[in-house]
């Protein structure tokens, strides 16, 4: 892909809404709380901290960032790996952050 087809299609949907699913997700979240864990942190272990980097910058672009109780729970679980007190803190931190979110639910 060019950046020029990249910049084509962030034009045409950046108004739009974006459906974060649960790996991207958490990613976001995890480099936003502690950018270190990035590598690190089992979970996103083979993401690094450009792909973080990437990811934040994508989102500026779109209106709406759409998430799904499906979604959430799953980041839930899996963040709730962390070791020790990065777990608490982190919880603290996901309350604040995840006003970033629209939550919708639709039946399977």
């Amino acid at each position: 892909m060019t950046p020029r087809y990249v910049d084509d299609l962030i034009s045409k949907y950046a108004n739009k809404r974006v459906l974060i699913d649960t790996n991207l997700l958490l990613l976001y979240f995890i480099g936003e709380f502690d950018i270190a864990q990035i590598g690190r942190f089992k979970r996103v272990k083979q993401f690094t901290t450009k792909d973080f980097d990437l990811i934040k910058k994508l989102l500026t672009f779109f209106k709406q960032r759409i998430t799904t109780p499906n979604i959430m729970t799953e980041v839930s679980n899996l963040a709730g790996q962390l070791p020790g007190a990065s777990n608490s803190d982190f919880r603290k931190q996901l309350g604040e952050q995840i006003a970033i979110l629209t939550e919708e639910y639709s039946p399977a």
